[in-house]
């Protein structure tokens, strides 16, 4: 599996999490047996605290089955240096109130002074059941503070058409590389809390 973070342009956009995230520029194809999913995500009007954080997890629905493509973490400025905390002297362990069980794999970080938009680039082994299924954004918040987490799921494409290529250099093998970026880090070990997906 391989994803890729990059500068996005402005397009004209789905709304996700209560309005404040903006999803454009959705992409499909097939190449060999892989398929790419392409978006642009802008979370210039994301609203959450310094001390806490938002999961966002892209997954293709069909009639009766769910794949759930790499997390995207994005944590208030104090709870990123909580988390590189936790990646430091936990190896990979976060705190107990952390996050989801979705690991991500790729962390942002919501600071005044960075960009805050992004492509997110992804390539999964092609199944005949994506072919007519629909995308959407799952939002979690992090339940931080005493606050009650709630998750909210939103569809940003449906019915999907799939381009096909006839060459591709992609390996047939699931990869997981993520590209360096700035703010991105490695995501923490899975634990036992870890979601498994079909």
């Amino acid at each position: 599996m391989t994803i890729l973070l990059l500068p996005v342009s402005a397009a004209v956009a789905q709304e996700v999490y209560k309005g404040q995230i903006m999803v454009s520029g959705q992409h499909y194809s097939q190449k060999d047996s892989q398929l790419q999913v392409e978006m642009d995500i802008n979370y210039e009007g994301l609203q959450i605290d310094t001390n806490e954080s938002l999961t966002l997890t892209p997954y293709i629905q069909g009639v009766d089955r769910r794949l759930d493509l790499p997390s995207v973490l994005i944590n208030g400025s104090r709870e990123q240096k909580s988390y590189q905390r936790a990646e430091t002297l936990g190896k990979g362990k976060t705190d107990t109130d952390a996050k989801t069980s979705a690991l991500p794999v790729i962390v942002l970080r919501r600071d005044r002074m960075k960009v805050r938009d992004f492509s997110y680039k992804v390539e999964v082994p092609f199944q005949d059941w994506m072919t007519g299924s629909s995308l959407y954004v799952e939002s979690q918040e992090c339940g931080c503070n005493g606050k009650t987490a709630h998750t909210f799921q939103n569809r940003v494409s449906e019915d999907l058409r799939i381009t096909r290529s006839r060459t591709s250099t992609i390996a047939t093998d699931i990869d997981r590389k993520v590209l360096s970026w700035t703010d991105v880090l490695p995501a923490p070990a899975k634990t036992k809390t870890g979601r498994t997906h079909k």
